[in-house]
């Protein structure tokens, strides 16, 4: 699994087994509560992506799209001249395309040819996308604006930061440190690594590197100083925290905070393997990850351990999901009249008259132009009414889904900008349900199959020695009690 963190929004890719690819938005506050605002499902395998950024030079008011400026990085690195404001937009990458994707919408809002062959994304700013070739020899540059390509030859490298005054590439033997001019890259200093360069992140005055196991603090005199050596390397992070930069060592058991000037404040011993810290204002979380799912707990810069708090852990084929059934109650048809009748008189009727009557019937075009009329105060006691009455359980009354469906793509944007309309225990609600999706599935496959497995044997075997039977519901084919996307045969 892969997923990308920019601020406190996180972008996870989730792979299927039939090369689409899907991408689940969220959301994480300052509690470390993880909510999931959106997904976007996309027919080809996702190579790489990154979120995009805005950086402004406050000295004057522009940035170069060609030149990333020195910044402050996600979790805090401290900044100069400039100013990072995050955009908001996903960039991924495909064999075929770049794709610019917005978790506000929900949806690919643009689509850039990948034509000239980008792997793999070094970063998004400005408006500008900076890629680099399968062989790690050419940085390639696509405007978004207007779809121009500049392609810069550099060398081939393992890591790279593109600043603004500086660019530094670490290959299997050096530090090089340069500019970009006339799309060529201009050595100015080299520093030897026998080992090579693996990873170089931003500070104010200096660049950190990482090479064999060891880390060092590069000064913009070029003066080398080494602060920590150890095999046990699988993160370096540099967190600004109360306004003190401090490198964030991440080991395969604990975590180490080191100053800038190569002293050990504290060790913090993990129970847990994790994959990153995250920061929050001036709140830490541990980032972990388990199969598909993203874990995070808070921590302080004084504790000496973390005991992880392991989610529950999701039912398996050994251990069945148990699933109440509740008879579905007789509801009396209602004539379009009767309900907008109903609904007009929403302010004097009892919510439970109003379940009823929408309940009555799922003829979904009926119910979109019912929705259309709604004024807006309809709207929202309606909203209010059927959402209460579907969070108790989003599985009891399927007619009340298709109102609330179409109640969210007519009057969504009002909805969404109202704070005084109650969405998040629908969507928790909601959330939750998905889960037992694939178990109903399974569950309705295995019914559908014993029916017609019973009707072939209560047929006289004279009608026929070959009798085929092909299941198409809604769009959805069971065979053996399993969800399948082509038409499945019974014979």
């Amino acid at each position: 699994m892969k997923y990308s963190i920019q601020k406190d929004r996180i972008a996870k890719l989730i792979s299927r087994n039939d090369e689409n690819n899907e991408i689940q938005f969220f959301t994480i506050d300052i509690n470390g509560e993880l909510n999931l605002t959106g997904t976007v499902l996309i027919d080809e395998p996702i190579i790489d992506f990154i979120w995009s950024k805005q950086i402004a030079n406050l000295s004057n008011g522009h940035s170069n799209g060609h030149k990333a400026l020195k910044k402050r990085s996600l979790n805090g690195e401290e900044k100069s001249n400039t100013h990072e404001d995050f955009d908001g937009k996903l960039i991924a990458l495909t064999k075929e395309s770049i794709l610019i994707i917005s978790p506000t919408s929900n949806s690919i809002i643009e689509n850039k040819s990948n034509d000239s062959n980008i792997s793999s994304l070094v970063k998004a700013e400005n408006g500008i996308v900076w890629g680099n070739t399968a062989k790690n020899d050419t940085i390639i540059t696509l405007n978004l604006t207007n779809s121009e390509i500049n392609r810069i030859k550099v060398p081939k490298f393992q890591s790279i930061l593109i600043n603004e005054e500086k660019v530094y590439i670490g290959t299997k033997s050096n530090l090089q440190i340069g500019q970009i001019e006339s799309n060529k890259f201009v050595e100015q200093n080299e520093i030897a690594y026998k080992k090579g360069v693996q990873e170089i992140q931003p500070l104010k005055d200096q660049i950190l590197i990482e090479s064999n196991n060891q880390i060092n603090l590069i000064s913009n005199n070029s003066t080398n100083n080494t602060i920590y050596k150890g095999d046990d390397i699988i993160k370096v992070q540099i967190l600004k925290v109360y306004d003190e930069p401090h490198i964030f060592i991440i080991t395969s058991n604990s975590i180490k905070i080191i100053s800038l000037d190569g002293k050990l404040l504290n060790e913090i011993f993990t129970t847990q393997s994790i994959d990153e810290i995250l920061q929050i204002e001036d709140e830490l979380f541990i980032i972990w990850h388990i199969d598909n799912e993203i874990n995070f707990q808070k921590f302080t810069l004084i504790q000496k351990d973390i005991v992880v708090n392991q989610p529950q852990t999701q039912p398996t084929k050994s251990h069945p999901v148990i699933i109440d059934y509740e008879e579905s109650i007789p509801i009396t048809k209602q004539t379009e009249e009767e309900i907008e009748s109903n609904i007009n008189s929403i302010e004097k009727l009892d919510s439970t008259i109003l379940i009823e009557s929408c309940s009555s019937t799922d003829d979904s075009d009926l119910i979109k132009t019912l929705v259309i009329k709604l004024s807006t105060p309809q709207m929202e006691k309606l909203y209010q009414i059927i959402s209460e009455e579907i969070s108790k359980d989003s599985t009891k009354n399927f007619n009340l889904t298709i109102w609330l469906k179409w109640i969210l793509l007519v009057h969504g944007n009002f909805i969404a900008k109202n704070t005084n309309l109650e969405i998040k225990s629908l969507h928790s609600n909601l959330s939750n349900g998905l889960k037992i999706l694939p178990s109903l599935y399974s569950i309705k496959g295995k019914l559908q199959l014993l029916k017609l497995q019973s009707e072939i044997r209560q047929k006289p075997q004279e009608e026929s020695n070959d009798i085929t039977t092909t299941i198409d519901e809604d769009g959805i084919i069971f065979a053996n009690g399993e969800v399948d996307d082509t038409n499945t045969t019974i014979a």
